[in-house]
């Protein structure tokens, strides 16, 4: 076990002497009293939710199943074969995130695609072009 304290006995600069994650004691009686009040607050809330309380059942909803983070997406955009293809790709896509069929992140996402893969397309090309160019010179 590695010794983490001086001559001393105190505890090395970086070391607390906590082990990683470890709660202090406020953070303990902090936790508990959340932990406490939170079995209060889920059976008012589920109460609330039985009497028609609609925001209560939805609440409820939320925290017993959150909405996936992903989800499978279908956009049609053009084959990419060329860097030049991908501003008509990137356009596809806005245009179907303006008729709301896929979410602004999910279009920001499917962008940031389309420049990765030009990206590397272009690299590509250029690799090649560089290769081309050596080989003329020999």
């Amino acid at each position: 076990m590695p010794i983490h304290r001086n001559s001393r006995g105190q505890f090395l600069p970086g070391n607390s002497g906590r082990k990683r994650g470890a709660l202090g004691r406020v953070s303990k009686v902090v936790r508990s009293a959340l932990e406490e009040g939170a079995v209060d607050a889920a059976a008012t809330l589920t109460e609330a939710a039985r009497s028609g309380d609609v925001k209560a059942a939805l609440a409820i909803i939320r925290l017993v199943s959150p909405p996936p983070r992903d989800r499978l997406i279908a956009v049609d955009i053009p084959v990419l074969k060329k860097a030049l293809d991908a501003p008509q790709a990137i356009a596809a896509i806005a245009a179907a995130a303006a008729r709301a069929e896929i979410t602004a992140s999910e279009a920001a996402s499917l962008t940031d695609l389309v420049d990765h893969w030009r990206t590397a397309h272009e690299l590509a090309d250029l690799e090649q072009r560089i290769k081309h160019l050596e080989e003329r010179e020999r």
